[in-house]
């Protein structure tokens, strides 16, 4: 090919692109994105909602609150939830944000990866993660809940965790106390030995005709449990 032809065969190719490039007042300017750095995110799902809120909190206890619930069309009735109800099943765990129950134990149980219901396949995902909120038959469904095996073992699982936690920290803070008991024996019995043997606390040195006081570092008392704390490490601690 020419370099003539070239030439030509370019300028075409150019002209047609120019041809197709929609201008100002184009039919299709509508069809543009009026915002470049916006993007669709998809509608996540009540259900999806929830189970990320679940994601970031585990109570410490269940949520009773004495309100005036909203009440909710059942066939020809108007029905709401009872705070009565939580002296009967103490384990209800009421959301304000959709006006449902959860069961507190299977809650914590399954945030936490505790026994069965931890793989998802014994709970009833109602009062585990979803919310349950058919107050019509609110008090048959409560009790099959509260007489479901699941239950009884999210149940067992977390007071047996809470009852490890609480036994660590009393076995530690007693550990910690008969130390501390133990290094001030250690002091107390160093301050006898140095009355028993007449030295001061603080003592004293000379220098030609007078007397200079140790300093505190430096003293028969500090320099006594420095000794002693050969053998006991935890006494400056």
């Amino acid at each position: 090919m020419s370099l003539l032809s070239w030439l030509t065969s370019t300028k075409e190719t150019v002209g047609n692109v120019g041809e197709t490039l929609p201008t100002s007042g184009s039919e299709h300017e509508d069809e543009l994105p009026t915002d470049l750095n916006h993007t669709e995110k998809p509608v996540q799902s009540s259900s999806q909602l929830m189970e990320t809120e679940l994601a970031c909190l585990v109570p410490e206890s269940p949520y009773q609150p004495f309100l005036l619930f909203p009440q909710h069309s059942f066939g020809n009735q108007q029905r709401a939830f009872c705070s009565s109800w939580y002296s009967k099943y103490p384990w209800l765990h009421y959301q304000e944000v959709c006006d449902s129950v959860l069961c507190f134990y299977c809650l914590v149980a399954y945030k936490r990866g505790l026994g069965s219901i931890a793989s998802n396949k014994s709970s009833d995902d109602k009062f585990t993660k979803i919310g349950f909120s058919n107050w019509k038959k609110a008090l048959t469904k409560f009790d099959k809940h509260q007489n479901s095996l699941s239950h009884r073992d999210a149940i067992d699982q977390v007071m047996c965790r809470n009852k490890d936690v609480g036994e660590i920290l009393r076995k530690g803070y007693a550990e910690e106390k008969a130390e501390n008991r133990r290094m001030l024996q250690i002091i107390i019995t160093s301050i006898r030995y140095l009355g028993r043997q007449g030295l001061a606390l603080r003592g004293h040195y000379k220098t030609g005709d007078d007397i200079v006081e140790r300093g505190e570092t430096d003293s028969n008392f500090i320099q006594l449990l420095k000794t002693r704390a050969e053998d006991n490490p935890g006494l400056f601690n």
